[in-house]
């Protein structure tokens, strides 16, 4: 019997030796193929050490700060992007980027963003070697680590970075699909994964021209985001070609991010290397470093980074207002409120809206099972994108490592969350275009309120005009006929009531509306 088994096995191993050469060579050979269209490509578009290209008249987009949360709404608000200009340097994985940006005519008050721009707003950002850094305009220059994968990933995403790196990954794949849903054109596609992580695809024409790159970026919201760089109207500059119409779309389904037509193209420019400032280099990522203030007793101000969250303590449970940035954040947010109430769990996470500076942090809550409270538009939303339980591959964080349902507390007008002693009261702020589904919170008891982006303190003196945020914030404190005495800023931390009132033009908080109807019913 044993001598039966030993010859079927050798019998085996002789059928598959063949075949399994014929895979190995068949994998080499698609491996050949591979390389060879991208060198191809190579040696249509013209090798470059470094590039220079500008562009004007373009726009470029706010990502994330849409007006509104629905899926398929109004898109992310846009400026106008006078100028831009961007020299990359391959040898040394360096880019140097600015742009200029106008309102155009974009409307000024839909969405985030810091809007309105008056005048021009200059912005210089900077990447060498896993460093990201900007340029104030003083001069002076900052830390961007968390900017560090998108900076790095916009390199490869041009034509001549992809085929840089293409000609030394190890894993590459080559497809024939489609051009698209219009045209029965085949076109190939290279793929490989960047830096053993980043999976990128580029799409080449007939021409041997990279006409499309698709990679994703790491999104502390959404997870794993799609994004699309299609270049068209190749054109010879030189001895080199470069696809002059740039355009990017990021998410599902897909926003425009940027659009401009490229001009003054340069190959091999001068002086492309970036030098890392030392002060770049000794820096690291403080997302999570929070500072803490005592407002109240048992309301804690939690801030750090130009955000804040207040921490609030119930009889038998704790609870916090905002979620922003991102999980590490949040998990610095939550030990602190474990610190400060170390015997009650943490039960509820309230989110003013859905802009994502201010909901990045929401999934870290969400691993810990904790409530997030939200107005009712941003439901679909986030259970579509935000918090979905989607695979995330490039940097998964503890809730996809992890996963566990989501709990939400819904919101329609308004709703209180109470212990019977103390009240966190909860409003949504109606006609204004910043973000639909804004909410404010109102601790009635300690009289302070607290809001997102509806109220920053002016310059010492100034008495600037109010904008639409401004008068829906009073309308809203109106309408509810509440009368705060303390106002918290989540960008700011406190903020005199008097700088509020001066700027809206009122002596004090008086009922309005609905409120003032409810006041009178009261006998008020």
């Amino acid at each position: 019997m044993l001598r039966k088994v030993a010859i079927s096995v050798a019998l085996a191993a002789l059928v598959c030796a063949p075949v399994g050469a014929q895979n190995a060579q068949n994998a080499a050979n698609g491996a050949q193929t591979a390389i060879a269209v991208v060198k191809a490509a190579d040696m249509a578009m013209g090798a470059a050490k470094s590039i220079r290209y500008t562009g004007t008249d373009g726009y470029v987009a706010v990502i994330g700060q849409s007006s509104s949360p629905e899926i398929n709404g109004d898109g992310w608000p846009r400026f106008h992007l006078r100028s831009f200009s961007r020299v990359i340097d391959y040898e040394t994985n360096s880019m140097r980027e600015e742009q200029i940006r106008t309102q155009g005519d974009n409307p000024t008050e839909v969405g985030g963003g810091q809007r309105p721009i008056i005048g021009e707003r200059k912005s210089v950002s900077f990447y060498r070697d896993g460093y990201a850094w900007n340029e104030n305009p003083d001069g002076s220059i900052v830390a961007r680590p968390q900017d560090v994968t998108v900076r790095r990933l916009e390199i490869v995403m041009t034509p001549h970075g992809f085929i840089r790196e293409a000609l030394k990954a190890k894993d590459l794949k080559l497809e024939e699909r489609a051009e698209s849903f219009r045209s029965t054109k085949r076109v190939r596609t290279v793929s490989f994964r960047y830096m053993d992580k980043y999976p990128l695809t580029g799409w080449i024409d007939e021409a041997n021209h990279v006409t499309k790159i698709q990679t994703w970026h790491p999104n502390p919201v959404v997870g794993d985001q799609f994004v699309e760089t299609r270049y068209a109207q190749y054109r010879q500059f030189d001895g080199f070609s470069f696809g002059t119409e740039v355009h990017q779309s990021i998410g599902t389904p897909p926003h425009p991010s940027y659009d401009f037509t490229a001009a003054n193209l340069a190959v091999n420019v001068p002086n492309a290397a970036l030098e890392i400032p030392a002060a770049v280099r000794q820096a690291t990522d403080n997302s999570a470093q929070v500072t803490t203030r005592e407002l109240s007793p048992g309301v804690w101000l939690i801030g750090g980074n130009n955000y804040n969250s207040v921490a609030i303590e119930f009889a038998e449970f704790s609870l916090v207002v905002e979620a922003p940035v991102n999980e590490q954040r949040s998990q610095a947010v939550i030990r602190e409120v474990r610190r400060l109430v170390p015997t009650k769990p943490l039960r509820y996470v309230v989110n003013t809206h859905h802009h994502f500076d201010h909901a990045g942090g929401l999934r870290g809550y969400a691993a810990e099972d904790v409530l997030i409270v939200t107005q009712e538009q941003n439901f679909d939303f986030y259970e579509a994108l935000g918090t979905a339980l989607h695979p995330q591959v490039i940097e998964p964080d503890a809730l996809a490592r992890a996963p566990r349902q989501v709990h939400y507390v819904r919101v329609q007008d308004r709703r209180t969350i109470t212990d019977g002693r103390r009240s966190v009261q909860l409003y949504h702020v109606k006609d204004q275009l910043h973000a639909t589904d804004m909410m404010i919170v109102f601790l009635p008891n300690e009289g302070i309120l607290i809001q997102a982006d509806l109220f920053e303190p002016p310059p010492a003196g100034a008495t600037p005009a109010p904008t639409e945020r401004n008068m829906a914030l009073l309308r809203t404190i109106q309408r509810v006929s509440i009368k705060p005495t303390r106002m918290v800023s989540i960008h700011s931390g406190e903020v005199p009531i008097a700088d509020f009132l001066r700027v809206v033009g009122q002596r004090e908080f008086v009922a309005s509306g609905e409120g003032l109807d409810a006041a009178l019913n009261e006998g008020r």
